[in-house]
């Protein structure tokens, strides 16, 4: 006998399709990325590495380059000084920027007083220090009756004077006087010293100083 079954069968459970291909793809894809994203920065950071390691390389250089410059021109410095120093000494040993000998004893004429003062010797000591001895007497232009004595020593004041406005003269210093006679009148024999820098500019006022002057160097 045949038996029919009316009841209805149960359905069976369907569990849903995972796209597995599509997230491996994915998955690849992420791993990808991020293996390029960390190759990429580690070359990023190598090349950065690289560019300051270049850039320290050019500013060690540069210093290099500068300090050895810089020895250069101080060498050329001292060089350059070294010449100076030996122009200037030359310059002295000939006389060519100092005030010559002649010009010392031209300026003396017009520094000695005129007919009360007379020069009877002139020597140097070193470089800079100069003696004089000379002879003076009474200025006739001035009071006849004030002391002979005093009038000499006027004289010599007034050389002084003159002496010490020269521009290269200084320290004029009167060592000594003694009064005599000579062809029956007053006079006195005096010695000075005083300290001369031939290297010393003229002001440009034209004059070695000394108002009325011209007197005679024996």
């Amino acid at each position: 006998m045949i038996r029919i079954n009316l009841l209805p069968q149960k359905k069976r459970l369907q569990l849903p399709k995972i796209p597995i291909g599509t997230i491996l793809g994915v998955l690849i894809l992420i791993g990808l990325g991020y293996y390029l994203w960390v190759i990429q920065e580690e070359n990023f950071q190598a090349q950065l590495d690289d560019l300051d390691a270049q850039i320290k390389e050019k500013e060690q250089k540069k210093k290099r380059v500068l300090q050895d410059k810089q020895e250069r021109l101080s060498a050329i410095d001292q060089q350059i000084n070294l010449y100076r120093q030996q122009v200037n000494l030359i310059k002295r040993l000939i006389g060519s920027d100092m005030v010559a000998w002649s010009v010392v004893f031209e300026d003396l004429t017009y520094l000695v007083p005129k007919e009360t003062v007379w020069l009877k010797s002139f020597q140097c000591e070193g470089e800079s220090k100069i003696l004089m001895q000379g002879t003076a007497r009474s200025d006739p232009n001035l009071d006849p009756k004030k002391n002979e004595g005093k009038k000499i020593m006027t004289s010599i004041a007034k050389f002084i004077v003159n002496l010490d406005e020269c521009y290269y003269m200084e320290n004029i210093y009167l060592s000594s006087s003694q009064k005599s006679q000579m062809h029956g009148q007053d006079i006195y024999q005096f010695s000075l010293s005083a300290k001369i820098d031939r290297t010393k500019k003229n002001s440009g006022d034209g004059g070695s100083g000394g108002g009325e002057s011209g007197g005679g160097v024996e």
